[in-house]
């Protein structure tokens, strides 16, 4: 137990635990986004595919209650470590000057934050309805372009993708620092494969409220 708390309590456990987590959440961004590019595909397509998922509760639940986890230890180890990072110096730069960060790394904190507020969001608009104007358990298709018809609701999902795709250009190549794999040789390869991840996962997610709000998709 002496260890498991030093484990937890270290900077060095809470970037793995922050680098863990952010595996499971990306293979789940993957999977979701795969999921939601069947709505180019048509009604039956996009429908059959969410009745496959509700086919088993079970299964369905469990994923749920994973990414759940993974998502409350990402957020508490990012949250930490940045307190963490302001006690180790209590007096603030008097001036201070971003020379080799990025508007992407500048963005991980606030950026984050604005995404948990999205996730609720989004949960409340297309998992229980309550945000949706015509809500149907039974048409997932039909939800998707009812919801994105409206203007604002899909501005709030390209704006929530803009910092998705930030969060994971940064986050995405720094996963392998934080879980102790760097190596001189394979760093930049996998910089730029994590990169191109991030921009196919921004240009998926939301080129759907963009097709839907256009009318492209209808």
């Amino acid at each position: 137990m002496g260890r498991v708390a030093v484990f937890w309590g270290s900077t060095i456990g809470r970037k793995i635990v922050m680098g863990l987590t952010g595996v499971v959440l990306v293979a789940f961004v993957i999977v979701h986004l795969a999921g939601n590019l069947l709505v180019y595909r048509g009604p039956e397509a996009e429908n059959h595919y969410a009745s496959l998922l509700k086919a088993n509760p079970l299964l369905l639940w469990t994923v749920r209650g994973v990414l759940l986890a993974a998502l409350i230890l990402h957020v508490w180890a990012g949250l930490s470590l940045a307190q963490l990072a302001r006690e180790s110096r209590p007096t603030p730069y008097r001036t201070l000057a971003h020379q080799v960060t990025t508007p992407a790394s500048r963005s991980m904190r606030w950026g984050g934050l604005f995404l948990l507020l999205f996730i609720v969001i989004h949960l409340l608009h297309f998992t229980t309805g309550t945000l949706h104007p015509r809500f149907d358990t039974a048409n997932v298709y039909g939800n998707l372009v009812t919801g994105f018809q409206i203007w604002y609701a899909a501005l709030f999902y390209l704006v929530a993708m803009v910092l998705l795709g930030l969060h994971l250009f940064h986050g995405g190549p720094a996963l392998f620092q934080s879980l102790g794999l760097s190596h001189p040789g394979y760093d930049r390869p996998r910089r730029q494969v994590m990169r191109a991840v991030a921009v196919v996962l921004f240009g998926g997610f939301a080129s759907i409220p963009l097709a839907i709000w256009l009318g492209l998709v209808k």
